[in-house]
């Protein structure tokens, strides 16, 4: 992964330089529209399911040794829409949608995941707390075998923001496979840059490790982790169209940043400072039309920080289904929600 990361930023510096040139020949130039059509001028309504989480893995002496700390987090079903630059998505939780989870300890959560698209940047920002986790797979420090170890006492906070500029913003659409108010119709591609910066903490009333496994990992008396990242990425998004209408849609961006960590135990703290690759990716697939699309999408965030006692994974995500529909705002709406339309 680590090599995939470093190659993933060689090439954006090499090749920024000619984007970015190309980008400028005609700086007041609108994008391209034998490329992609934009509907920005329209509201973009959506139906949604939707799944969020941020997941914790410490890692151990070997390989081998890893533990996973998941939610229990809801499906969730919701509407919204777009208009411009600006969307509001409403979600909420029906029984109907989440049972069979009895098993899992209840985790209480309050997760805001934005994601902001506009014609030449990307904007992700995250602040969300997590409290009760379980270990994945089941079984995994259960003295039965047959159960979920549970840790309603483990807390997260997570939060952050990264910034990405698309280069070639005039052929390449991140907004027609993410929010759909805007419809790629060629296959293209764009280099990415930007720069990342996110803070973390992790707490638990005893040791985060099982009894069963403290031999296997140097992390055996740390109660508390915090820490820091930020540093500039880069990367690469492409959209592959066929027949106008159906698309496949991946991007992914790596970060190297400096990392300052600070572990808690019993008897002090210890920290430490490193620098090391964070992976950010995308994945879309649907349907478009003039009036309306189908998409599936997920995005995720992966941030690496490596403690004195040894490394510490937070991933944060969220999965979802859409249906949307596109319609033109009344005369009256349209003068109110004018201010969105800029971008």
């Amino acid at each position: 992964m680590k090599t995939t990361c470093v190659k993933l930023l060689l090439l954006a510096i090499l090749l920024a330089p000619t984007a970015h040139t190309l980008c400028q020949e005609a700086p007041n130039q609108p994008s391209d529209t034998s490329y992609y059509k934009s509907y920005t001028n329209l509201i973009t309504a959506r139906y949604f399911f939707s799944q969020k989480y941020t997941s914790i893995t410490v890692q151990g002496k070997t390989t081998g040794d890893r533990l996973q700390y998941r939610p229990n987090t809801n499906l969730n079903m919701g509407v919204g829409f777009t208009y411009g630059w600006f969307t509001l998505n409403l979600a909420f939780t029906f029984p109907l949608l989440n049972s069979g989870d009895e098993e899992k300890p209840e985790t209480k959560y309050l997760d805001l995941q934005s994601h902001i698209y506009t014609s030449k940047f990307i904007v992700d920002v995250v602040a969300n707390r997590y409290r009760g986790y379980y270990l994945a797979p089941k079984g995994t420090a259960s003295p039965e075998g047959s159960d979920y170890y549970q840790r309603p006492d483990m807390k997260v906070w997570h939060i952050g923001v990264s910034g990405y500029k698309v280069l070639n913003w005039k052929k390449y659409s991140f907004r027609a496979a993410m929010q759909q108010n805007e419809w790629q119709q060629k296959s293209a591609g764009s280099i990415l840059v930007g720069a990342e910066i996110y803070y973390g903490r992790l707490r638990t009333d005893s040791s985060i490790i099982p009894k069963t496994f403290q031999e296997n990992f140097d992390q055996n008396d740390i109660t508390s982790v915090r820490a820091i990242d930020i540093g500039p990425g880069a990367g690469y998004a492409y959209t592959l169209v066929l027949s106008k209408s159906f698309y496949l849609m991946g991007s992914a961006t790596c970060t190297l940043p400096l990392d300052w960590i600070t572990e808690y135990r019993s008897k002090g703290s210890e920290s430490n400072v490193s620098v090391g690759p964070n992976l950010s990716y995308r994945a879309s697939a649907g349907y478009n039309t003039p009036r309306w699309g189908v998409s599936a999408l997920w995005v995720n965030n992966r941030i690496k920080s490596r403690g004195a006692s040894g490394p510490y994974q937070v991933q944060t995500g969220n999965v979802r289904l859409n249906l949307i529909y596109r319609f033109e705002p009344g005369p009256r709406l349209k003068r109110k929600i004018r201010i969105f339309s800029f971008d």
